[in-house]
């Protein structure tokens, strides 16, 4: 499963570099490029799915660049809570940690939709491997998300609303489960100190999560 893994990270790699050449021709407006740090914790349910359930939850930092209104791209590193029921049994598993990378570019700019919005594509992934407590076996997890959706920019506050898939898959040392689900995500980023932007999210994916975070602009 190793070549599975590095040929998922490769197509999250070349695609976020395709999707950064789609526009080189487009002029960023709003605050200056530069690097930011954004605090978050979030929580998914991944899989719901005859006598199996998984939810993940991920505390953590990301470091990335903005060129502001024209793209985003981040690394990071998160603490994975994950808690699993497959085949109607509670599975112990230890947390771990999670790396992830991620990429959002600004597809069509000023839309005119009252306050004018932005369309765009997002795609992240993430994988952590984690133990299982009592046999000790490795459960390796890994998560990709691609989404489309529109941002409001009302002076510094920007709500945002996204449509997409989020891919869900944890390998077991005698089986794999996986599941590919609609994702829905509204949320907003509004500044609360100067270069300090608070986020909160509500998402649905088989039932209602959440994310929440600070964002630090230097």
């Amino acid at each position: 499963m190793k070549n599975k893994h590095r040929k998922s990270l490769l197509v999250v790699g070349l695609s976020v570099l395709l999707l950064l050449t789609l526009v080189t021709n487009i002029r960023a407006q709003g605050y200056p490029p530069g690097f930011d740090l954004r605090i978050e914790w979030e929580h998914f349910e991944e899989q719901s799915k005859d006598r199996r359930e998984m939810d993940v939850s991920q505390m953590g930092a990301r470091m990335g660049y903005s060129l502001p209104q024209t793209f985003d791209i981040y690394v990071g590193l998160s603490w994975q809570d994950l808690n699993a029921r497959l085949n109607g049994s509670d599975v112990d598993l230890d947390p771990a940690l999670a790396f992830r990378v991620g990429g959002k570019v600004y597809a069509v700019r000023a839309i005119p939709m009252g306050v004018p919005a932005d369309f765009t594509v997002a795609l992240s992934y993430s994988t952590a491997k984690h133990e299982e407590a009592t046999t000790k076996d490795d459960y390796s997890h890994r998560r990709i998300i691609g989404t489309g959706g529109l941002e409001w920019r009302y002076v510094n506050t920007v709500p945002y609303l996204n449509f997409g898939i989020l891919y869900s898959e944890l390998e077991a040392p005698l089986e794999e489960f996986d599941q590919t689900s609609l994702l829905i995500s509204a949320g907003v980023y509004a500044p609360i100190l100067e270069n300090v932007y608070l986020r909160a999210e509500v998402n649905v994916v088989q039932e209602i999560g959440y994310a929440m975070g600070l964002q630090f602009r230097f």
